[in-house]
């Protein structure tokens, strides 16, 4: 089964401390070119703090954060080169900080045992590229699912080869785009869908690589959120029924294995996240949800209850301790006095 990146918490406890060190710096630094103002040498330095903060995380493979961590570093590094204005110092510094902000936060999220959940970002993100003008991320950008995840095998499949298979995806896509035609034109939508759907499994039926048989079976989940969707005339999520048209053309021309070749990755992403932010139920959604983990890996579901932070642990303990040793020395300097073993004998 697909799951988001779970961080082993042992592995970033041997760097947490180094991190949580040069982020302390870089609010120095970033302070420092508040009170200064013109002087951009501490944003320089403010900036190679986020480098090495985001050098030391994509060792951990903590990607998410590491993007986080890299963007933050990409504004002041526009700002020290002239490519962002300057002059705004305390709005500049506003931006930075909120980006170390979530970063700090995100970290204490991902220390406490929570995934690494990149798209979490995206809004701070997209604030910090927006400053520097960079174009904003799509939220399904930050989306990677495991696509090693394949369905099972069509129990009632058909196993063809060579020109009967090829003829068989020319007559699917025929009946694919009649009913896609019918459908744009409005007219008998449910009959339109239903013959898109049926198309749809027909072509995974018949299916014999993985690859294939998991766009087949991802898209039946895709239409039926398209089915149940409000569709303006350009949304952009009825661009993958084009692509599915075009998918089959190159099925028909070179055979399943233009599959291998050229990777469908892309098209089933879109159509995972869509599916994963949709709350259509259907068999075909409850299916793909349940096999990819979409509800972990969009944040759809309560977070788990995890361990609190391990540095609130730790202070605990200190903090628990400190009577313990005074009773302890209490009962120490009882028994060497030997009024312990008085007290028996009476």
């Amino acid at each position: 089964m697909s799951t988001p990146n779970r961080v082993d918490t042992s592995t970033l406890g041997w760097v947490k401390a180094e991190i949580d060190e040069t982020l302390g710096q870089a609010r120095e630094a970033l302070q420092q070119f508040v009170d200064e103002g013109e002087d951009l040498t501490p944003l320089r330095l403010f900036a190679s703090n986020l480098h090495q903060v985001a050098g030391t995380l994509q060792m951990v493979e903590l990607d998410g954060a590491a993007q986080l961590a890299q963007e933050t570093e990409s504004l002041a590094a526009a700002v020290v080169s002239g490519r962002v204005d300057g002059a705004d110092a305390r709005g500049v510094a506003e931006l930075l900080g909120s980006g170390l902000d979530h970063l700090s936060s995100y970290m204490g999220r991902l220390a406490r045992g929570l995934p690494d959940r990149p798209i979490d970002n995206v809004d701070v993100i997209n604030e910090l590229r927006g400053a520097r003008g960079a174009a904003t991320l799509e939220p399904y950008s930050l989306f990677h699912p495991d696509l090693e995840v394949y369905p099972a095998r069509s129990e009632t499949g058909e196993e063809l080869h060579g020109e009967e298979y090829a003829e068989r995806v020319r007559a699917l896509r025929r009946a694919y785009q009649g009913a896609l035609l019918k459908w744009l034109r409005g007219q008998d939508q449910d009959e339109a869908w239903q013959e898109l759907a049926d198309t749809v499994d027909r072509l995974y039926d018949v299916s014999r690589f993985q690859a294939s048989m998991q766009v087949w079976w991802v898209a039946r989940a895709f239409l039926d959120v398209l089915r149940n969707a409000e569709l303006a005339r350009d949304d952009p999520r009825k661009y993958p029924l084009a692509q599915l048209d075009q998918l089959m053309r190159k099925l028909a021309e070179d055979g399943e294995a233009a599959i291998a070749r050229e990777s469908a990755d892309k098209l089933v992403r879109y159509m995972l996240y869509h599916v994963g932010r949709s709350d259509v139920r259907t068999d075909a959604t409850r299916s793909v949800i349940q096999l990819f983990d979409l509800d972990t890996l969009l944040g759809t579901v309560p977070e788990p209850e995890v361990l609190p932070d391990t540095d609130a642990l730790t202070s605990l303990r200190d903090r628990a301790a400190e009577p313990l040793r005074a009773v302890q020395s209490a009962l120490d300097e009882f028994s060497r006095s030997g009024r312990a073993d008085q007290a028996f004998d009476e």
